[in-house]
């Protein structure tokens, strides 16, 4: 594997890890007004039931690539998700308590892990899409939750998820070119179906009013149309591909 893999494998050893102990678990969470309790203690477990999963991906994938210094890397990203999970996890404690998974999220991960094809398509499912969904997710969640523990928790997080973004990128950046394009284009088919199930069930943790059934499928179509540039620009597909 290539030089640049290995230098971001070292990066994440030595980068700083933060714990429960790091933050000031005296401040109480600190919620807006006119958002309900059970929409935020929902919206802040789907990112701890995402972290879970994410730890469970990462303990299967490492198992399925040949390079060792992928497989470190992923070693340690388990560890940053058991860690943002357990940063959640006290959060919501502090809010009564987590709410039930999302049957979607988890049925999403349970097919992603069924996959017995390129393992590129795992970690396009993981680093290109879950990552990139959390860090954006975490984002609004930030803006529309303005609570000080809970942004401290999220910049932490974010801080690994950039690592695991940029790893996957630089694993597929060597890796896609060698599969075939029915390869590449059968991937690109389940990674669009996986994140219609996921994005779903995203949909209905944060807008809490109802939507009708056409505008809700116009809204992920749209988004979906963003997620296929993110995967253009891993290398999975090109313009005239998605086209036909």
């Amino acid at each position: 594997m290539s030089d640049g893999l290995r230098a971001l494998a070292d990066k994440m050893e030595h980068a700083h890890k933060t714990s429960c102990a790091d933050f000031d678990w005296s401040l109480r969470p600190r919620l807006p007004l006119l958002v309900p309790r059970t929409t935020v203690v929902r919206a802040v477990s789907h990112f701890l039931n995402g972290e879970r999963i994410a730890e469970r991906v990462c303990s299967v994938l490492r198992t399925r690539l040949p390079d060792a210094a992928a497989r470190g890397f992923l070693e340690m990203q388990r560890d940053d998700e058991a860690r943002h999970a357990e940063l959640y996890g006290r959060y919501l404690k502090a809010l009564g308590g987590a709410a039930p998974p999302d049957t979607a999220l988890v049925s999403a991960a349970d097919r992603a892990l069924q996959w017995r094809g390129a393992p590129e398509a795992i970690v396009l499912a993981c680093h290109v899409l879950l990552e990139t969904e959390a860090m954006r997710f975490n984002g609004a969640m930030e803006r529309w939750v303005p609570c000080p523990l809970l942004g401290a928790i999220a910049t932490s997080v974010a801080r690994d998820e950039a690592r695991h973004v940029a790893f996957g990128r630089e694993y597929l950046r060597e890796s896609l070119p060698a599969l075939t394009v029915a390869e590449r284009r059968a991937i690109y088919g389940w990674l669009k179906a996986l994140w219609y199930d996921m994005a779903a069930g995203a949909f209905d943790v944060v807008v809490w009013t109802p939507v009708p059934r056409r505008q809700r499928r116009a809204y992920l179509d749209a988004q979906w149309s963003r997620r296929a540039d993110w995967l253009a620009s891993a290398g999975l597909t090109r313009a005239e591909e998605i086209r036909r």
